[in-house]
């Protein structure tokens, strides 16, 4: 029992942040008209707003102490890798893909045509900075296992 509320304590932890980082409004703060309800709901959103962004800085702060395995990173890197490659399928059970095909051999679409300028130049960005993360990941493993004696960039073997 005690596993199970530890999983359960996280598992609520996890989703409260999934929740305050994704379902709270970030343009929620303008207020519209100048009624009793909705300046109760302008300060409850901002007060949602300013409690997202103290989490965000903690978050941050914990993110940055926490030490990955260069097999981590590498095998972070080639699932970027297989994802960009796959056109935003995670695998071959995801059918439906979250971008239009792209050609990372040639860093361009292949079909353009059915797609607004904004959303072309939206998705060659994201598409060039997972590449360019997916390098950065692959470049620092191969640094850590270099300057490693145990080829880790940090604690722990988990992949």
């Amino acid at each position: 029992v005690p596993s199970f509320i530890s999983i359960s304590l996280h598992l609520r932890e996890y989703f409260n942040a999934l929740w305050q980082e994704f379902m709270v409004s970030s343009e929620g703060t303008t207020k519209q008209k100048n009624t009793t309800s909705n300046a109760k709901s302008h300060k409850a959103i901002t007060k949602m707003v300013d409690k997202r962004t103290k989490d965000r800085l903690s978050r941050k702060q914990a993110i940055s102490a926490t030490y990955v395995s260069s097999r981590c990173l590498t095998k972070m890197a080639n699932a970027i890798t297989r994802f960009l490659q796959n056109g935003g399928c995670v695998d071959s059970l995801d059918v439906d893909t979250i971008m239009p095909r792209y050609s990372t051999s040639r860093g361009e679409f292949i079909d353009e045509n059915n797609m607004d300028d904004d959303v072309e130049e939206d998705m060659d960005f994201l598409m060039e900075n997972l590449q360019i993360f997916a390098k950065k990941l692959t470049k620092k493993a191969e640094t850590s296992e270099a300057n490693a004696d145990g080829g880790k960039a940090g604690a722990g073997d988990d992949g």
